[in-house]
């Protein structure tokens, strides 16, 4: 995954520690089969852990817009 070249080093760390989890979190669930339903309020930047959680759970990510729109967003 690449970053912003302006993004400050510990925001890139921060962004690494929070898709490490998610990846922890998903191989957990998904070695139980759980399903993972999920509601976030979100800044802009976590758009990349959640769609990878979708794409990995094999279920599906909608992000609402500021003016209400829902917008589901493909797993790669």
């Amino acid at each position: 995954m690449t970053y912003r070249a302006d993004l400050p080093e510990e925001e890139v760390q921060t962004e690494k520690n929070m898709q490490g989890e998610t990846r922890r979190i998903i191989s957990k669930a998904r070695s139980k089969g759980t399903v993972v339903s999920t509601v976030a309020m979100m800044e802009a930047k976590a758009r990349d852990s959640m769609k990878e959680s979708a794409r990995k759970t094999g279920s599906q990510f909608t992000i609402i817009e500021n003016d209400g729109e829902a917008r589901e967003v493909k797993p790669d």
